[in-house]
């Protein structure tokens, strides 16, 4: 079964620059540990917020602007597509991120058809 992981970071946490260097390295031991035990489908950190582009729609009519849609103190930061058996895997993976401070999980099955 597939598990979409979002990586939801605060965007006001502050960390000091030794912290998020530890935190990188940490990162970078856990995608590599990762990437040896599980099958991972898709996974990457997106580009900062600021260079997103949003569709919308006016009168069946797409518009599209700079930057994300909504404005908030959180933005998806990247996200993780693995093949697991069980949803309470996935639940484990999440908790196994090395960075806590200011990073959430969000852990959601992928369903295979827009139908289901």
């Amino acid at each position: 079964m597939k598990f979409a992981m979002v990586i939801v970071e605060a965007e006001d946490e502050r960390r000091e620059m030794t912290q998020a260097e530890a935190e990188f390295n940490t990162l970078v031991r856990w995608w590599a540990d990762l990437h040896s035990r599980v099958n991972v489908v898709a996974s990457g950190k997106l580009a900062p917020k600021g260079t997103a582009r949003t569709v919308s729609w006016r009168d069946q009519v797409p518009i599209v602007t700079d930057g994300p849609f909504v404005e908030a103190k959180e933005s998806v930061a990247g996200i993780l597509i693995v093949d697991l058996g069980t949803e309470a895997e996935a639940l484990e993976l999440a908790k196994s991120w090395p960075a806590k401070a200011g990073f959430k999980i969000e852990v959601r099955a992928l369903r295979s058809s827009v139908s289901e």
